[in-house]
């Protein structure tokens, strides 16, 4: 994994409140990870729903911005929609994974270089310590320029 998108990843101040770590970052796959806090616990005992839903749309959002790292004054990158769906309880660690084809990163880096804005679906699985997909999220992130 490259150390400086981890590091970058990891001191955003919304990832260091959330306390989520970067597991796996290659071109086109980023896995998060976090260990929820009791607080991140509904009256079940389980992962709350709110936290299920930051890491799966940090996941998808992740996997596009990190190819961008060099670009970050010049590019923005938003969810412009999303939805997850709920499959099973969690408990204890999650983790989400997003992927995105390296072609389709470099086909957005293209258009969005030469001033153009792309909605690109990403989806992302959390998943359980077991492996198990405890949640699926979709979502259209919304990657152009900036706006000066």
């Amino acid at each position: 994994m490259d150390d400086v998108a981890a590091t970058r990843f990891a001191t955003m101040p919304w990832s260091e409140l959330l306390g989520f770590e970067m597991v796996h970052h290659e071109p086109g796959v980023v896995t998060l990870r976090i260990e929820p806090r009791p607080e991140f616990h509904n009256q079940n005992g389980t992962v709350a729903a709110p936290i299920s839903f930051a890491l799966a749309e940090a996941t998808g959002a992740a996997v596009i911005v990190m190819e961008f790292l060099d670009l970050l004054g010049e590019t923005y990158t938003v969810v412009r929609e999303a939805h997850l769906d709920f499959l099973a309880a969690a408990r204890g660690p999650i983790s989400s994974t997003a992927r995105l084809d390296p072609a389709r990163i470099a086909e957005i880096r293209a258009i969005v270089t030469a001033g153009g804005e792309v909605d690109q679906p990403v989806q992302a699985d959390v998943t359980d310590e077991s492996g198990r997909v405890v949640a699926r999220a979709a979502m259209t992130l919304v990657v152009r320029p900036v706006r000066r």
